[in-house]
């Protein structure tokens, strides 16, 4: 199974008005950052930022 399709089958519980971000998207990049050594938000954060026309 693609790790897209694994995290578009959970819930997500956000304001559909206030979404910038889908969620499979979102734990994507987490999973990206963590995997790339990110150790907090802000990092996370950061990569997102850096790879966001990936």
């Amino acid at each position: 199974m693609e790790t897209i399709k694994f995290f578009a089958e959970v819930k997500d519980f956000r304001i559909n008005r206030k979404k910038l971000y889908s969620l499979p998207e979102i734990l994507l990049i987490s999973l990206c950052a963590v995997v790339s050594g990110a150790e907090d938000f802000e990092e996370i954060a950061e990569y997102g930022r850096q790879k966001l026309s990936f």
